[in-house]
């Protein structure tokens, strides 16, 4: 009878976890690995600014000159390649959804270009009425057919002359999204599969950081006014950091999960897989939480870290090294 009942014991427990994480997910290990081989590439080019990539061996990132042919670096795994290819004047940013689908933003043409792997064409005008310019700051998506973008529109009115704007691709066409006008000039868009859209980006009125959350139409000031915040989007979900402390969020609402209050520098980005996997850049270098310390695993005093992508088992980060008018790419892999 008792070795019944621990039977039907051992039966209840596993059909309750396995349920548990049907509904839930896969329950993330509690630690998770940081044994990363590192490498380090230099780059010639000093105006990369962005990356955007599909996997770890199909990353791109813009040179942009200021005229005529622009520079467009691929990486395939292993080295980077660069491609020359036609793209107007101000190349702002990139974000591809595909190797013959990257979307490029002119400032000084007002429009959205089309990259197909072998070159570019213009395939939206954002001039918008009421506007006497429209500047695209980033675009980002989940999805080919769910790509926004973000700037700044200038307009003949006393009160509102400079207003952020967001523009969204359905797969289709781009539209303007006529939100309410705020007096910002936004810099960074996320997309995050659960949470709708985060927007970063400046309150003209007082220069400060600010961060907006936009869903059906809605947009919203989140977050403290006192705060500057780094977003990053997971695997499950999306998490945001200010000074030393990080976040959690969920749909409009931040909560504090994390407190680094033995740093000697506040967190200036952060990038990451999960609640206890992600980076973030510190005085001293890329920092790492494996879900129980926060370390140093790649040193680096005063590193300037343009952007960063995570992988499953890679990570790459876009350094400046403006003194020497050159770039880096610091790459690391978890060890087989």
């Amino acid at each position: 009878m008792k070795k019944f009942l621990v039977l039907l014991a051992i039966l209840v427990v596993t059909f309750f976890n396995s349920c548990k994480e049907e509904i839930n997910g896969p329950i993330e290990p509690t630690v998770v690995r940081r044994d990363y081989v590192w490498k380090v590439d230099t780059l010639i080019e000093s105006r990369l600014r962005k990356l955007t990539g599909i996997s770890y061996n199909d990353i791109y990132s813009l040179a942009s000159e200021p005229i005529g042919d622009k520079k467009l670096c691929h990486f395939d795994g292993f080295n980077w390649i660069t491609k020359t290819f036609y793209f107007p004047y101000q190349a702002q940013t990139l974000f591809a959804t595909s190797p013959t689908n990257i979307w490029f933003a002119s400032s000084s043409l007002q429009s959205i270009w089309l990259y197909d792997g072998m070159d570019s064409k213009m395939h939206t005008d954002v001039k918008v009425e009421d506007f006497t310019h429209v500047f695209i700051e980033d675009m980002y998506g989940n999805a080919p057919w769910n790509v926004y973008a973000v700037g700044r529109g200038l307009r003949n009115n006393a009160q509102y002359p400079t207003i952020g704007v967001l523009f969204h691709f359905d797969g289709l066409k781009w539209s303007y999204l006529n939100i309410s006008p705020i007096y910002a000039q936004f810099t960074e868009v996320y997309v995050d599969d659960n949470n709708g859209v985060l927007i970063q980006g400046y309150d003209i009125s007082s220069w400060h950081k600010t961060l907006w959350y936009y869903e059906n139409n809605i947009i919203k000031e989140i977050g403290s006014k006192d705060l500057s915040y780094d977003v990053a989007i997971l695997k499950n979900g999306t998490i945001a950091s200010s000074q030393k402390k990080v976040y959690s969020f969920d749909k409009g609402n931040l909560k504090e999960i994390l407190d680094f209050y033995e740093l000697e520098s506040s967190i200036t980005g952060i990038w990451g897989r999960a609640n206890n996997d992600f980076f973030a850049i510190v005085n001293n270098g890329i920092a790492h939480y494996n879900g129980t310390d926060f370390k140093v695993v790649f040193p680096y005093p005063n590193i300037k870290v343009l952007d960063a992508i995570v992988f499953d088992k890679e990570v790459i980060f876009l350094v400046s090294e403006e003194s020497k008018r050159r770039n880096l790419m610091i790459r690391g892999e978890l060890k087989d």
